[in-house]
């Protein structure tokens, strides 16, 4: 409401700067403005011929029409306070003729003010009881409309905003480039004559129309949509320079159009998700929701991963969706991976899906994040392609390796894109799937993969640049890149390896939390770790390794470093290991005393679960993991993980999921292999790693 209140104002006191009897410059300013306010007598209900004119003023509440009082700080000299102690009288100059004026420095608190003019001796001018009000620019905005929610036949009104997009403040002139109805046309369309501004010239299957500046780098442009009209889309440009909105576009969807847009959303169930409330034998999955009256058999979910889990991709109208599991026919489940449901008392799982208008890669096969055998040859990829959610075409696409083009296959007409990978590069390689389409607009795709063999044990690999919290840059030592352990000294030990983005810079940037359960047995947080993120349940055997580089000023002698049974890092460990940061790679080994690890998760006869996740070290006080800040992308709260990467997830799409499945009464969770655990036998490790279990003696007589 605060948004359209904002926008409702902006059209009134534009169109208010061109009233005969009062106006301010700049026309639109920003929070924080000094602003020079306008009173023309002549014009006006004042007397013509008084000798004072005082402004009547003050801070206003847009949502009710309260005022309050400004702070003293920004009265000009001479401001009063008025006789009911909320308003200020500031007197005004004339500048000749009748035109008064008068300058206000406003701090950025400031957001609206309502105001009058009044000569003191009983006479007002009010606006004809409206009074005059004014809603400063919020600051960030880049461009925008009115109404906020359009309609086929609307005037809709584009502003554009200099100072925060990217053409120079100081442009003289701005234009609207635009075109309609992209939807399912693969292009943008020229729009009619009739609906076009003043002084629009076509430009191929594009409008260009300039925009008209309030001042202060703000410009705008009415057109009027015809009823045939179901979206707009524009960049803007002052003739040489461009604002695309980071290659983005901007799209006006005009509410009801003809034709749906739809969004492509995987959706998996998973009954081994800590939060599921299924257990049982399951033979068919099916996507119940708004979206198709919640019919329980028109979208069943017929692709099953390697744990025998059902999911797919479904095509989705854009906007908030409700929807269930609906598991063997007549079993109805909310989504144990979506913290979010729709109010109406139904326990609906809740969506909102957006418009995606960049190219999209679908259906990876063999898969994500796979392993294969280095002995058998060099991987095979087949995916397809397809133009962003408003049916662009897909143009040119490009394959990479590593960085280095790689030969590839693509129909255009199938949209089916196949590879085969070169030499590769031990332990994990990457794809870059680069895309272009019809508009210009590129999109990329990196697809990781693993190689191993029998003395080089790879048991996950992850994406690159795949950091949940800031700008995820390459070389970034919170990174993950992939897994390898290996027995060494005939089994005595365990050579744990993880490679990141940059072990050169991780030692005081990075910490990793090295997790080893030994039976799933509910979830819990580590004591004394303040990440905000659950592990299966560590207390009746388990281990929690923080690591962080040797060097680290965080480094204490008694728990970084250290193998903290039962999971809490509450209390000093004197089980120290070796550990070594190779810069080269980079990678980061850790040499683990299978004795040490035994006496706390016994024998290693069966599987064992590790999980691997990364974050900002810190202090004890801080409980060893600094909270992600809200200018990093986090809350600044307790729930929201404060971890930028976990391994042995079994897609991108999944660890996306996972990390934001948290809430009030929930927190991340690592709870089962391809879903941030990997669970691995003694003898994937090395063949002299499995310890004998107690030797029990038989007596007989």
């Amino acid at each position: 409401m605060k948004t359209m209140l904002r926008f409702f104002a902006l059209f009134l006191f534009v169109s208010s700067a061109f009233s005969q009897s009062v106006w301010w410059t700049p026309a639109a300013p920003r929070q924080g403005d000094a602003v020079t306010f306008y009173y023309d007598a002549l014009q006006g209900t004042l007397p013509d011929n008084g000798t004072a004119v005082w402004m009547h003023w003050g801070l206003v509440n847009p949502e009710n029409g309260a005022w309050s009082t400004p702070p003293q700080a920004i009265w000009p000299a001479g401001s009063q306070l008025h006789t009911d102690n909320v308003a200020v009288q500031s007197p005004m100059t004339n500048t000749g003729n009748q035109v008064w004026s008068l300058s206000i420095d406003f701090d950025q608190a400031s957001e609206a003010i309502a105001f009058v003019f009044t000569d003191r001796a009983n006479n007002w001018d009010n606006n004809s009881g409206g009074n005059w009000e004014l809603i400063f620019l919020a600051a960030g905005t880049v461009s925008w409309w009115t109404p906020e929610n359009p309609e086929p036949g609307d005037e809709i009104t584009i502003y554009y905003d200099c100072v925060p997009g990217t053409l120079p403040d100081g442009a003289t002139s701005v234009i609207l480039h635009w075109g309609v109805n992209e939807a399912g046309h693969g292009n943008w369309r020229l729009p009619p004559q009739s609906m076009w501004p003043a002084g629009t010239v076509a430009q191929g299957s594009a409008a260009r129309s300039p925009m008209v500046s309030s001042g202060n780098g703000l410009y705008s442009v009415t057109m009027t949509a015809l009823d045939t009209i179901y979206s707009i889309h524009y960049v803007t440009t002052d003739g040489s320079n461009w604002d695309n909105n980071a290659n983005q576009n901007w799209d006006i969807l005009l509410e009801e159009p003809p034709v749906s847009l739809l969004h492509h959303v995987i959706f998996r169930f998973d009954p081994r998700s800590a939060f599921a409330q299924y257990s049982g034998q399951i033979t068919s999955v099916n996507l119940a929701g708004t979206f198709n009256g919640w019919s329980t058999s028109a979208t069943p979910l017929t692709t099953i991963d390697e744990f025998g889990n059902r999911w797919g991709e479904v095509a989705i109208p854009v906007g908030d969706l409700e929807y269930k599991f609906v598991i063997n026919g007549n079993n109805w489940q909310i989504d144990p991976d979506n913290p979010r449901n729709a109010a109406g008392g139904f326990n609906n799982s809740l969506l909102t899906v957006v418009v995606d208008s960049l190219p999209q890669i679908y259906d990876i096969e063999p898969g994500e994040n796979r392993i294969f055998e280095l002995a058998d040859g060099q991987p095979e990829f087949t995916m397809h392609v397809r133009g962003g959610d408003l049916g662009t075409e897909v143009l040119a696409v490009t394959v990479f390796q590593n960085e280095v083009n790689l030969p590839r296959t693509f129909d255009a007409a199938t949209g089916v894109l196949t590879f085969t990978t070169t030499a590769s590069v031990w332990p994990s390689d990457q794809i870059r799937v680069q895309i272009g389409d019809a508009m210009g607009r590129t999109a990329q795709r990196r697809i990781v993969y693993g190689l191993t063999d029998s003395t080089r044990n790879v048991f996950g690999v992850d994406p690159t640049q795949d950091l949940h919290y800031g700008a995820s840059v390459l070389g970034d030592p919170r990174d993950l890149r992939a897994l390898q352990i290996t027995e060494i000294n005939s089994g005595d030990k365990m050579h744990v390896k993880f490679f990141v983005g940059d072990a050169t810079l991780a030692t005081d940037t990075a910490g990793y939390l090295l997790v080893i359960a030994s039976q799933l047995s509910g979830f819990s947080q580590i004591q004394g770790f303040a990440g905000e993120i659950h592990f299966p349940d560590l207390s009746s055997g388990g281990v929690a390794i923080p690591i962080v580089h040797p060097e680290s000023d965080y480094v204490d002698g008694t728990h970084w470093n250290r193998i903290h049974g039962a999971g809490d890092m509450t209390s000093a460990s004197t089980d120290s290991f070796e550990i070594g940061f190779n810069e080269f790679n980079p990678y980061i080994s850790v040499y683990l005393d299978i004795d040490q690890l035994e006496s706390h998760l016994g024998s290693y006869q069966s599987e064992w679960y590790y999980a691997l996740i990364s974050f900002d070290p810190a202090t004890a006080v801080e409980g060893y993991c600094r909270e992600v800040s809200a200018a990093d992308g986090g809350g600044d709260e307790e729930s929201d993980p404060d971890i930028y990467d976990a391994i042995l997830f079994g897609a991108p799409d999944i660890e996306t999921k996972n990390f934001k499945n948290y809430g009030l009464t929930r927190r991340v969770t690592l709870d089962a292999e391809g879903r941030g655990l990997a669970a691995i036998a003694p003898s994937e490790i090395g063949p002299n790693i499995a310890h004998p279990g107690p030797l029990c003696q038989i007596l007989t007589r």
